[in-house]
């Protein structure tokens, strides 16, 4: 297998100039490239003055990602990674674990979890929740501007050497895979109301030996970053939003996130895309061609095609491609808890700031929709593996907040849940960070049928 330096997705695969026979100079100097690099990684000198994976070339490594994206190349290992596999590992690896443990002690949290969601929420007024939300996020900021370049390059090493079995990368058709968990009971729906995202994580306890699983709110590659760029953490705990709060409770996952992105360049919405075709002066292209700011970074921006039949070409598109989604088992810093992130993301807000969603033309039209496929088939993905593993399942308004996407998807999105979950007796808790969000979620119960179970 051949493997090339690359400044965009940091590696490509199988490069026939380097096989031709006419290459054997630079495939002599891509070798010497591959050496140099992997004796700097064994020895462990990659010191601050080591470019990063964009521009860096790592051992060949069988990493979740790696295989997920190139399963023809990993002869057959793909098994180890299965769905099943990976959701049954429940843990991080040992080296992952390692640091978490360096980053606690740094931070100052004791790592052990305050008790069971209900106790803490019944136990703590509001005013002491809102002040627990900013001591940890001062206690984070203070952290990073000391620490983070040193995360950083603990983090990318990691990366380079292989270490991703804590993170998938996972397509539709493997989640349809996944068989339910049938006990003959209804699933119950708790709206949980006002909690600060950045609590959320100590709150939490295992349900039948499974930690739980906690959608956080992101770009589509699973990073966080308030525009189109890859920001770095420091910029991001700036970010008051929830997805921010949820990423920061586990401050190494979400260096490790970011680290994967700069080596693999996975961008779950970029996959989807791929083979949407659309014509233009030039013939028929791919639609990221035709519109190369259409998808940056993980930052979708569907409002930047204004030719009409495009726009229907991508609406239908997003009807029948369903989105790979970005799995994460992590360990939070504060808490010790163990939980199974999945990175959900949605239309940017720059569409809602150009768009009124109550008018009713076409155009207005197709973007509604593609915004609402997104939505449903992402809730369905979380759903299909609830199902599976019967974890508590915690869901969030992921494009209402900031984003502004129109939330009249929210009740289909919600019948879609709870018909995946009939029978299997998941407990779903949905997570309102406001009044607002709050009467989304109660209308879209009342859609369905479904009782608050509370808290």
């Amino acid at each position: 297998m051949e493997i090339e330096v690359s400044t965009k997705r940091g590696i490509t695969l199988g490069n026939p100039a380097l096989k031709s026979g006419t290459h054997k100079l630079e495939r002599m100097l891509h070798f010497i490239v591959r050496l140099v690099a992997v004796v700097v990684l064994t020895l462990g000198i990659a010191g601050p003055k080591v470019a990063w994976a964009e521009s860096m070339c790592a051992p060949e490594d069988n990493g979740a990602i790696f295989v997920q994206k190139y399963p023809e190349e990993t002869n057959g290992s793909v098994n180890e990674f299965g769905l099943v596999n990976f959701l049954a590992r429940k843990d991080i690896p040992a080296e992952e674990r390692a640091l978490v443990q360096e980053t606690r002690t740094k931070l100052g949290f004791s790592g052990k979890r305050d008790g069971s969601m209900m106790a803490c929420w019944k136990s703590n007024p509001e005013k002491q929740k809102i002040m627990l939300a900013g001591t940890f996020r001062g206690n984070i900021r203070t952290y990073l501007d000391e620490h983070y370049a040193e995360l950083r390059q603990q983090t990318h090493n990691l990366v380079m050497r292989g270490y991703s079995s804590s993170m998938r990368c996972v397509p539709a058709e493997e989640i349809d895979t996944l068989t339910g968990r049938q006990v003959g009971q209804l699933p119950t729906f708790t709206i949980v109301r006002g909690m600060p995202a950045e609590i959320l994580q100590h709150t939490l306890s295992a349900t039948n030996g499974w930690p739980p699983i906690v959608q956080v709110a992101s770009r589509f590659n699973g990073c966080e970053s308030p525009d189109s760029r890859l920001s770095e953490l420091p910029i991001c705990v700036e970010e008051r939003t929830q997805g921010t709060g949820i990423s920061l409770t586990a401050l190494v996952a979400a260096s490790m996130r970011l680290e994967y992105f700069r080596r693999y360049g996975y961008d779950a919405m970029a996959e989807c895309l791929n083979g949407c075709m659309v014509m233009t002066a030039e013939g028929e292209q791919p639609i990221r061609d035709a519109y190369p700011t259409l998808c940056v970074n993980g930052y979708f921006k569907p409002q930047v095609i204004e030719n009409l039949q495009d726009l229907a070409i991508l609406a239908q598109w997003m009807r029948n491609h369903r989105l790979p989604i970005i799995l994460q088992w992590v360990e939070c810093e504060e808490s010790g808890a163990v939980q199974l992130l999945v990175f959900n993301g949605a239309a940017c807000d720059k569409v809602a700031n150009v768009v009124d969603w109550n008018a009713l033309d076409q155009r207005t039209q197709f973007l509604r929709d593609i915004c609402g496929y997104a939505l449903i088939w992402q809730y369905q993905a979380l759903a299909r593996i609830a199902a599976h593993t019967g974890q508590d399942l915690h869901l969030t308004l992921v494009g209402m907040g900031i984003f502004r996407n129109p939330p009249e998807f929210i009740p289909e999105a919600l019948r879609v849940v709870n018909s995946e979950l009939s029978g299997t007796g998941v407990r779903v808790f949905l997570h309102a960070y406001s009044n607002v969000d709050a009467a989304l979620w109660e209308d879209a119960m009342r859609s369905n049928g479904l009782a608050d179970a509370e808290i």
